[in-house]
């Protein structure tokens, strides 16, 4: 389904009035991306920071996009199967599709060099709805780097 916007400010006040909806219902969470494309790239969950404990989440969604030339391009996305119970993770390496989650665009190869943002949607074991969304870079030797990213509030920031 495609939402046709006469101009900017409209899809510039949806996405805000979106937004503003979602953080007063919600809670956000900390996705913390690790490791290196010769092993694997992994996601972690926390509740605020990464001086927490990692977070158990009923994953419902899970979207990797690749940024080419500054436009996010899907590469990896996964959700809730229907009827089915959600897969309660605490962490989800890319690629790897958990019980209970489908896959419905297949994971396309990751380059180095290339930056990448993951958003997660799922329910805390508190029952509360959750967010998180991180940025991420492929360093020239494979690292993961994890990116400043401005202009979103509900990125994640660490240095």
């Amino acid at each position: 389904m495609k939402f046709y916007f006469p101009n900017n400010f409209f899809k510039i006040s949806t996405l805000f009035f979106s937004l503003l909806f979602l953080t007063s219902c919600a809670q956000f969470f900390t996705i913390v991306p690790s490791g290196n494309i010769n092993e694997d790239v992994k996601f972690k969950f926390y509740k605020n920071n990464t001086t927490d404990k990692t977070v158990e989440l009923k994953v419902e969604s899970v979207i990797l996009e690749r940024r080419i030339f500054n436009i996010w391009r899907q590469v990896w996305v996964i959700w809730e199967k229907e009827n089915s119970k959600p897969a309660s993770l605490k962490n989800i390496n890319y690629g790897e599709t958990p019980a209970g989650l489908d896959e419905t665009i297949k994971p396309k190869k990751i380059k180095v060099g290339s930056s990448y943002k993951i958003s997660v949607s799922g329910t805390l074991l508190s029952g509360e709805t959750a967010y998180g969304i991180e940025v991420f870079h492929l360093s020239e030797n494979g690292e993961v780097i994890v990116a400043k990213e401005g202009g979103g509030i509900i990125i994640s920031e660490r240095r």
